[in-house]
C-alpha cells in the first residue's frame, strides 16, 4: 500500500513540476510578428499563435537541406478563439508536408527533398503574437500558474491518506475485537 502510495505522488510531483515548467513560460520570447526557429534535422516543429485582433495571414517557409517551400495560410484557415493560445505543427514525412492547428491538418502539400526540416520561418500579419514554447498566461487568465500543479498534488495526498485510512481502520477494529476475546473475567473468593 506504502509503494503504491509512493508512487501516486512521484507521478503527481512529476506532472505537476511539468505544468508548471511549461507555464513559467521559461526561455519563451513572445515575438508581435516574426519567428526564426533553427532545428537540428527533425520531423516535425510547434509554434504556438495568439491571436489578438484580426489575422490576415501566417505565412510559412520550411527548410531541409537542399531548399525551402512556402506557406501560406489565409484567415479563414486559421480562424480560432481570440486571446487565447493555439499549437501549430508543422511535418515533414517523406514527401508530404502538412501544417497542423491543433490535431486538424490545415495544409498537406506534396514536397520533394531531403527528410527532415532544418528551419522555419514563421511570420504573421496582422494583431497577434508568436511563440515558440508554451507562452505565459495570457492577462485574461484568472488561475495563478501555481495553483494547478499545487492542487494535483494535494489531491493526489488526499487519495493516498484515504487509501491508507480505510485499510488502516479495519485492522484497528480486528485488534480490539481478538483483545476483547483475550480478556478474562476475575471471579473473587470469598
Amino acid at each position: 500500500m506504502a509503494l503504491k502510495c509512493w508512487i501516486i505522488l512521484t507521478i503527481s510531483v512529476s506532472t505537476a513540476t511539468t505544468l508548471t515548467a511549461h507555464r513559467k513560460g521559461v526561455d519563451c520570447p513572445v515575438s508581435n510578428h516574426h519567428l526564426d526557429y533553427v532545428l537540428k534535422a527533425v520531423n516535425e516543429a510547434t509554434f504556438y499563435v495568439r491571436r489578438t485582433g484580426d489575422l490576415s495571414k501566417l505565412s510559412l517557409r520550411v527548410y531541409d537541406f537542399d531548399g525551402y517551400w512556402d506557406v501560406h495560410l489565409q484567415p479563414h484557415v486559421i480562424d480560432f478563439q481570440p486571446n487565447s493560445w493555439q499549437m501549430f505543427r508543422v511535418t515533414k514525412q517523406g514527401d508530404v508536408l502538412r501544417v497542423y492547428m491543433g490535431v486538424k491538418v490545415i495544409h498537406s502539400s506534396t514536397v520533394y527533398g531531403y527528410s527532415s526540416i532544418n528551419h522555419l520561418t514563421v511570420t504573421l500579419q496582422g494583431s497577434g503574437e508568436l511563440a515558440l514554447c508554451i507562452p505565459p498566461p495570457n492577462e485574461t487568465s484568472k488561475v495563478a500558474p501555481i495553483v494547478i500543479p499545487v492542487l494535483v498534488v494535494v489531491l493526489a495526498a488526499v487519495v493516498c491518506l484515504a487509501c491508507w485510512w480505510s485499510r488502516r481502520r479495519p485492522q484497528r477494529r480486528s485488534n480490539i475485537h481478538a483483545h476483547e476475546d483475550t480478556t478474562v473475567d476475575t471471579i473473587e473468593l470469598e
